[in-house]
Parts: C-alpha cells; sequence; structure tokens
C-alpha cells in the first residue's frame, strides 16, 4: 500500500498533488521501505471523471481449482519487489527527464548572430576596414614591411576567411608599410654629383639645396633625413650642398712685412703667394713691395694672390761720375757671384729679383737692360735668378762659400750660431734646416762650429 500511494501521487495530472522536490519523494521512499504496509500517503485520483466498473460474478471454471496460496506469503513477495521496482522506475524517470533537458531544454544556436569572415588580403586598408564594420565586426591594424605586399595593402588576417564569429568580434589585420627600410649612408664629405649618383642608383629621389659654408664648394655637408636614420626605398632625400665661403675684397698687401701680409691673408682665408722677390729701391728687404690682383678686386675665399717681395739693394757699387755711359756686360747664365761681380766692377747698381723653377739653379736667367746696351754708371740693372725655393746644403763649407751658396739661392745670413759639434770653423747646418721650403728673400741662421768672436 505504501509504495502504491507513492506511484500514485507521482501520476497525478496536477503539479500542486506531486511531490515537490526530490527530497519530498526519497523521504516517502524511505518510509515505504521500513513500513511497506501503512500507507503515508492519501491514495486519490485527480482526474476529472471517475469511470467506476461493475463487478463480475465468479466465474464457474470447469478446471480443477489452483493450489491454494495464502494472501499474505503473496503480499510478502510482493513488498520484496515493490521497492526496488520503484527505484528502477524513479531512475527511468531522471534519465527522461536528463535526455529531454539536453535534447529540448538547452536555447538552440542562433545561426543569425555569427557572421563568416571575409577574405581581406591584398586589399587596401580602408576597403577592408569598410567590409569589416559593414559585417558587424572591430578591426584592429598591425603594420609589417614586405618584400612583395603593396603598401597599405592587406598581409594576412586573423581568424582566417570562412571562420564564423560573433558579432562584435575583434579582426586583425596585418597592412604592408612597404619595403624593409634601410639606413641612410653617411654622404657628408662626398661631392654633390657623387652622392646624388649613388642615392638614385639605390631607387632614391634626391634633391639638392645649397647654401654658404667653409666646406669645399660642390661638398655634401648634411643631408635630410641624417645619416643613420632607417628610411624605405623610393624616399626622398635632401642633399645639403656647400656653396662655398661668400666672395670676399682683396685688400692692398704693400708696405706690410711677409709674416703680417700672409696673417692678414690667411684671416681673409685666401693665401698669399710670396715665393716672387726682386730687389726695389725705397722698399725695405722682407716687404711687399708688389701683388698681382689690385685692391679691391672681389675674389673666392681659398684664392691666391701673387705678391713681389722687396730683397733690398744688394752691392751697390759706388756712383761714376755723372754722364759717362758704359757698356752692360752680359751676366746671363752666369752664376749669382759672377754676375753680381761683374755689374758692380763696370759701376752699376744690382737689383736681384728670384724665380722659382727647377732648371738653372743659382744663374741668372734674365737681365735688364740686355747686355752691350749702354748705361750711365751709376745706373741699376735687374737680374732675375733662378732658384728652388727650398734651404740648400752648406754642411761642411766654410762660412764665406756658405753666405755665397745661400745668396745664389735668394737666401740671407741673419745670424749666426756656435756649436762644438762638427769640423773646426765649418758650417755645421742652417735654421732652418736643408731641404726646408722658403720663401726666396728671407733670412735664415748659420750654424757654424766654434766660439763666437
Amino acid at each position: 500500500p505504501a509504495l502504491a500511494a507513492i506511484v500514485n501521487k507521482l501520476l497525478q495530472k496536477r503539479p500542486e498533488n506531486r511531490f515537490v522536490s526530490a527530497s519530498e519523494l526519497a523521504t516517502a521512499l524511505r518510509e515505504a521501505r521500513e513500513r511497506p504496509r501503512v500507507t503515508a500517503l492519501r491514495i486519490g485520483d485527480d482526474s476529472d471523471t471517475m469511470i467506476a466498473t461493475r463487478s463480475l460474478p465468479p466465474r464457474r471454471s470447469p478446471l480443477p481449482d489452483r493450489p491454494y496460496t495464502s494472501i499474505a506469503q503473496g503480499e510478502e513477495e510482493r513488498a520484496r519487489r515493490g521497492p526496488w521496482l520503484i527505484l528502477a522506475l524513479v531512475a527511468l524517470m531522471l534519465l527522461a527527464t536528463g535526455v529531454g533537458y539536453t535534447l529540448f531544454g538547452r536555447p538552440m544556436p542562433d545561426f543569425a548572430a555569427t557572421v563568416t569572415v571575409g577574405d581581406y588580403t591584398n586589399m587596401t586598408d580602408a576597403q577592408a576596414q569598410s567590409e569589416i564594420v559593414g559585417l558587424g565586426l572591430r578591426v584592429r591594424f598591425d603594420h609589417s614591411p614586405s618584400d612583395t605586399v603593396p603598401i597599405n595593402h592587406i598581409i594576412r588576417q586573423d581568424p582566417t576567411a570562412g571562420v564564423r564569429v560573433g558579432r562584435n568580434a575583434l579582426v586583425t589585420l596585418v597592412v604592408s608599410n612597404g619595403k624593409p627600410l634601410v639606413g641612410l649612408y653617411d654622404f657628408r664629405t662626398f661631392t654633390a654629383m657623387d652622392a646624388q649618383r649613388e642615392l638614385v642608383s639605390q631607387g632614391f629621389i634626391v634633391n639638392v639645396v645649397r647654401k654658404p659654408d667653409s666646406a669645399p664648394k660642390d661638398s655634401v655637408i648634411d643631408t635630410m633625413p641624417k645619416p643613420g636614420t632607417k628610411i624605405a626605398p623610393n624616399s626622398h632625400i635632401t642633399l645639403i650642398v656647400s656653396n662655398g665661403l661668400p666672395p670676399i675684397e682683396v685688400p692692398s698687401f704693400a708696405g706690410l712685412s711677409v709674416p703680417d701680409a700672409q696673417a692678414k691673408a690667411a684671416r681673409l682665408g685666401i693665401t698669399l703667394d710670396t715665393s716672387q722677390q726682386a730687389a726695389i729701391a725705397g722698399v725695405p728687404a722682407n716687404t711687399i713691395a708688389q701683388q698681382d690682383v689690385p685692391a679691391g678686386t672681389t675674389v673666392d675665399r681659398g684664392a691666391v694672390i701673387h705678391a713681389t717681395v722687396s730683397t733690398g739693394i744688394q752691392n751697390v757699387a759706388p756712383p761714376a761720375p755723372a754722364g759717362a755711359a758704359v757698356t752692360v756686360p752680359d751676366v746671363t747664365d752666369q752664376p749669382y757671384g759672377r754676375a753680381i761681380a761683374a755689374l758692380t766692377n763696370a759701376g752699376f747698381r744690382v737689383a736681384v729679383q728670384y724665380v722659382t723653377q727647377t732648371a738653372s739653379l743659382g744663374n741668372v736667367i734674365q737681365q735688364s737692360p740686355a747686355a752691350n746696351g749702354q748705361l750711365p754708371t751709376g745706373g741699376t740693372v735687374s737680374v732675375t735668378v733662378a732658384v728652388s725655393g727650398e734651404v740648400p746644403d752648406t754642411n761642411g763649407m766654410t762660412v764665406a762659400d756658405a753666405t755665397n751658396t745661400l745668396a745664389s739661392y735668394g737666401y740671407v745670413v741673419g745670424r749666426t750660431a756656435y756649436t762644438t759639434t762638427g769640423a773646426g770653423g765649418r758650417v755645421v747646418g742652417t735654421i732652418p734646416e736643408v731641404g726646408t721650403g722658403l720663401a726666396p728673400g728671407s733670412s735664415l741662421t748659420l750654424v757654424v762650429n766654434g766660439a763666437p768672436p
């Protein structure tokens, strides 16, 4: 009776007449197992219509009656099978409930809430963004160099094409920013032509901007971008090229000593050549007498100005009686010392100028007036002597021979220094030393063995 009442309650149509929870059902089953004959629940029927059955009279069978079994024995057997039957029924109901929930209780996928990701590779970033946003998705851009994919085109994507994703999902696009960057070479000190040729061969577009600068004219002094900057091929490169310094106005160097004139020229950025020497009356020795570029002329910085340096009047003979005319001797191709002696012995003054060359060193290569002409005694004969522009070797000579040798090279002994080395009374050397480049007409120091007088 207890189990029958539980089954009856499980089969009620109205929810309020069934068990409220599994816990309540478990409690009722425990009560039925312990007291199967006691009905803890009211057996009822909540159906709308009850059909009464009519009792039939006992059937009389011609067959003999079956062996008698007591009612108590049958009820005991049903009591033993009842709990297991109920448990099996409950387990079957729970299994059916789980299967039903699995099949019908969970919400079905909403395919309308997902979209298929398209193929955006090789599109421009703007085209791909438009399509992705149109599908209700979000987009993020990453950038990477590429040798094959044009700039601002899609290299790859994530998710890949064909994948279904929920709306508002994120699609990452890798966009090409062109070919890999390269470091800009340092073209400073290159000529503008060489730098431009090299950059064009590398595929760059070159602009040239010129500006005044102390660097040599037409040399590259800077670039934009700076050297070493990472840049893409086909970029624009600007070369900053020196146009040299602005031209300057040549001053007058006449009357300045050679050191002062050269210092002034250096400050202005020009070079003063003082290798040309001449004995010019009225102009002290080692003083600028003339210059080949007149004062006030405009020249570029670095220009060379040739100046004539006075050596003073040398070996002037006493004037002859006025009015007497003598023949000018021929001294061309003669050594300096012999030529000077011949002219002074004839009663002439001698003006000496020097020219730097490699042939006929120490000899007169030109004279004025020409040989065999008539000139009053006391007149001046100008001679030009070929010199090397370098201090000659006088080591081992006597002081007189060394002095004459230096004079033939255009140099004057300014002072004499003494030393204990070398042979007695002989020249040991000069200051500056032999082979040093020195402008003719300059003075130097003669170093002699011995003690000062």
